[in-house]
C-alpha cells in the first residue's frame, strides 16, 4: 500500500521539492532536498517513474535519475500552466506531477543512448571531488586563522603586515626565516638575500 509507485520533482535552481507517490497516487512524504542529497536520494530508491516539469534542466536531471535505474517522464509546460493558480506552491506542483490523467506525457529519448555505468561513474567521480574540494578548502582556512593569532600576537610580523603587498602568509615566513633581522646591515642586503637585485642601467 504504501510502496514508492513515483516520485516527482519539482526542479529549481539549488532546492528541489521531492514528491513520493504510492499506487493509490497518495502522498507518501514531500520534502526539500539540495542537489547533492537528490543525487543521493536517487540511488538508494528502487527503479520507479520520476515525472518532472519539463524545463530547461530537466533532460540534465533526468538522465542522472535513469543512470540509477529509473523510468524518467517528462510533462510538457503547457499542460501544467493551467492548473497553477497565483504562486505556484511546492505541494500543489507534486500534486498536479502525480496526477495520473491531467494531459500528454513524454520520455526522453536522449537518456536510453547513455552508458549508464559510464555516467554513473562520472558522477561518484565529481561527488569525490567536489567533497575533496571542501575539505581542502576548510583545511586552508583552518591554516590562515592560525597564521592570523600568531601575526596577532607578535610585533614584528604586524611591522611586516603593515608593508604594501605583504600578507599573513608573507610576514609570517619572513619573521620564520630572519627573525628580527639584525643579521643584515642594511635593506640592500636583505634584498640581495632574497634575490632582488637592481636593474642594470649601464652600458656596458
Amino acid at each position: 500500500m504504501n510502496k514508492l509507485n513515483m516520485i516527482s520533482v519539482d526542479l529549481a535552481k539549488n532546492v528541489f521539492q521531492v514528491g513520493g507517490f504510492n499506487s493509490r497516487n497518495q502522498v507518501l512524504f514531500n520534502k526539500p532536498l539540495n542537489r547533492i542529497k537528490f543525487i543521493e536520494f536517487l540511488s538508494q530508491q528502487q527503479p520507479t517513474l520520476v515525472v518532472m516539469e519539463a524545463c530547461y534542466s530537466s533532460h540534465y536531471w533526468g538522465r542522472i535519475a535513469e543512470s540509477y535505474g529509473h523510468r524518467v517522464k517528462l510533462l510538457p509546460a503547457q499542460h501544467v500552466t493551467p492548473f497553477v493558480r497565483g504562486n505556484k506552491s511546492d505541494v500543489m506542483m507534486l500534486l498536479l506531477l502525480g496526477r495520473p490523467l491531467i494531459g500528454p506525457i513524454f520520455s526522453l529519448s536522449l537518456l536510453s543512448q547513455l552508458n549508464s555505468k559510464i555516467y554513473n561513474a562520472c558522477i561518484v567521480c565529481e561527488s569525490a571531488i567536489y567533497e575533496e574540494y571542501y575539505q581542502i578548502t576548510g583545511r586552508i582556512n583552518e591554516l590562515n586563522d592560525q597564521l592570523k593569532e600568531v601575526v596577532g600576537r607578535n610585533s614584528l610580523c604586524k611591522l611586516l603586515l603593515s608593508i604594501p603587498g605583504i600578507g599573513v602568509i608573507n610576514a609570517t615566513s619572513i619573521y620564520s626565516a630572519i627573525g628580527n633581522g639584525s643579521q643584515f646591515k642594511n635593506a640592500r642586503q636583505f634584498a640581495v638575500w632574497l634575490g632582488l637585485t637592481p636593474k642594470q642601467a649601464s652600458s656596458g
